[in-house]
């Protein structure tokens, strides 16, 4: 199998990665198989564009709002960022990449930031540059969450989260050929949903619960051993009357105002475990070192980041549970992240993550 490198393009202007971080973080408080061999066709200024089709496939699955009567009009912001240079390019073409230990790293990095220090991330997916970046993670021994949706805003309507319009944002990604970066591992598992159980994000009413596995069943459909994984407490998934047939994993992030963590793990991880759920740890160390911290967050001065001793100690008391299949820090801060202290405590806890196993999160 012959490839060709993806080639480097200009340097991310400072704003385009602010606009990439403000369209990435919305409702986060808390043949034979061939891979990519070439970008795929862009606009005049190089940047992808959004080709989100006009006429959605229909939606045969049951509702419980009233069903849904509005066109999908939301338009999927462009990837501002650029192709990483190729001197961090570790793999050659055709190489099969290396995962040593936990998926873990800080969630949200735009593709542009990518390093080789970088290990793993949440990344929210454009049809048009999904292979391009898939194939130069693949190439850096990066492993990428992905959410094929997009944020709230993209998914609910007057009732609140609108089945029909996920479906129609995950159809766009049908037909792309994922199944190599699914087998060896670039591809870590489908984000289903963020703060499936926050009322904020959803016109004043949770999802309902049963969505979830439908939304998992709809995502194995298409790609049948990605792993799929939500975002929500545990205790908003039990109130599901039947065991889970397609939801394989949940994402859990701890915040301060969430009380004693040992409390937090032993309860969240628990009933994720009697669920059958695979479990996605993380921190929230934008948002969640509460007052006590001394690091006031600069955009929002009522949260305050987590600081190194906070991210230290909990960070490492998190990555000691047995059984999880990754670790996000929610989410990347180019402000935050270049702090020494803050560096300091984040080589330990990734040199912690790399001596343990490198899980799947399925069963």
């Amino acid at each position: 199998m012959s490839h060709r490198l993806v080639p480097a393009s200009a340097t991310v202007r400072f704003g385009s990665f602010l606009l990439w971080l403000a369209i990435a973080a919305g409702g986060c408080d808390n043949g034979p198989p061939s891979y990519a061999t070439g970008p795929l066709p862009g606009d005049s200024t190089g940047l992808p564009v959004d080709s989100t089709p006009t006429t959605p496939p229909p939606d045969t699955t049951p509702q419980v709002p009233p069903p849904d009567t509005l066109p999908d009009t939301t338009a999927t912001p462009p990837d501002t960022s650029s192709t990483p240079p190729d001197t961090v390019v570790e793999n050659p073409p055709g190489t099969p990449p290396t995962h040593v230990g936990l998926a873990f790293g800080p969630a949200q990095q735009a593709p542009g930031q990518w390093g080789p220090n970088v290990d793993a991330t949440a990344y929210p997916a454009q049809p048009e540059s999904l292979l391009i970046w898939l194939e130069t993670a693949r190439r850096m021994n990066l492993r990428l969450f992905i959410s094929f949706s997009g944020s709230a805003e993209y998914l609910r309507n007057s009732h609140g989260f609108s089945l029909e319009l996920w479906k129609r944002r995950v159809d766009r990604f049908r037909g792309m050929n994922l199944q190599p970066y699914i087998e060896e591992g670039t591809i870590a598992g489908h984000l289903l949903l963020d703060e499936a159980d926050d009322k904020s994000n959803w016109n004043g009413h949770v999802v309902p619960v049963e969505y979830i596995d439908q939304m998992a069943q709809y995502s194995k459909q298409i790609w049948p051993t990605m792993p799929t994984i939500v975002r929500a407490f545990p205790a908003y998934l039990d109130d599901y009357p039947h065991p889970y047939q397609y939801l394989d994993a949940v994402r859990i992030q701890y915040h301060a105002r969430f009380g004693d963590l040992d409390q937090f793990i032993e309860s969240n991880v628990g009933l994720a475990r009697q669920l059958g759920l695979v479990v996605v740890g993380g921190l929230n160390v934008l948002k969640g070192g509460g007052p006590t911290s001394g690091l006031p967050n600069p955009s929002d001065d009522s949260k305050f980041y987590m600081n190194a001793s906070q991210l230290r100690s909990w960070g490492k008391r998190f990555l000691s549970e047995p059984g999880l299949c990754g670790f996000l820090l929610w989410q990347y801060d180019p402000l935050y992240f270049s702090r020494q202290d803050i560096q300091a405590a984040l080589k330990e806890l990734k040199q912690q993550a790399a001596t343990l196993p490198n899980r799947a999160c399925r069963d």
